[in-house]
């Protein structure tokens, strides 16, 4: 009876192990076939577009809005992420001064599983009115660089389009003062990117032709 109920213990526990490695396997095999930027047709690459008009960056107790931005890319197959590069035209901060956004070797890498990786170095720069702008005499100067923030969500949209929400947070930045006009501090990791209500919708386009995009 002793020997019985040994042997039938080991072979629960062999049992448990099987059943451990089993599952291990299982766990791998869903995450390998985490979500993926797609072209619908099969064809590559794309090329993906977007624009916004009411993204709002707020950093040092200051927003910097920009009603004139467009991000482009290339999916040269599918992947589970997308780079694309950022332009930031019309931009105020305080609803008033005038700002430049300088992106110097930047991207942002939007990924499936929901995080923006911002890359390079992003300055804007704030002047006092359009003259001092005209003059190049920075009042304000704030910076951030590579770093991974999150979390976005994406929306795949019957006419082959991708919308992606969210608001970016806990992104670091420095600032450097050369006016009492500068909001207080110099260094922060608590700005913020807010996309604009409605979302960022990203187009794919095959030799000037729509190709259907979509995230799963």
């Amino acid at each position: 009876m002793i020997r019985d109920t040994l042997q039938s213990r080991k072979m629960l526990l062999q049992l448990a192990a099987v059943l451990g490695v089993l599952l291990t396997c299982m766990t791998w095999t869903t995450n390998a076939g985490a979500a993926e930027f797609t072209s619908a047709s099969g064809t590559y690459p794309v090329a993906v577009h977007a624009t916004s008009t009411a993204d709002v960056f707020d950093v040092f107790r200051s927003s910097v809005q920009c009603t004139a931005n467009t991000f482009t890319g290339t999916l040269a197959a599918k992947s589970p992420s997308i780079k694309l590069v950022p332009v930031w035209s019309n931009c105020k901060s305080f609803g008033t001064f005038p700002t430049t956004i300088t992106c110097i070797s930047c991207s942002i890498t939007t990924t499936s599983n929901g995080t923006w990786d911002w890359e390079g170095e992003f300055v804007r720069d704030v002047y006092e009115n359009a003259t001092k702008h005209a003059e190049n005499k920075i009042m304000c100067v704030v910076r951030t660089t590579s770093q991974s923030t999150g979390t976005v969500s994406y929306t795949n949209n019957a006419n082959g389009t991708i919308t992606t929400f969210g608001n970016l947070t806990n992104i670091t930045a420095t600032q450097t003062r050369n006016s009492i006009f500068c909001p207080a501090g110099t260094h922060t990791s608590t700005a913020t990117y807010t996309i604009q209500t409605g979302g960022i919708v990203l187009t794919g386009t095959t030799g000037g032709i729509a190709n259907p995009i979509h995230v799963k």
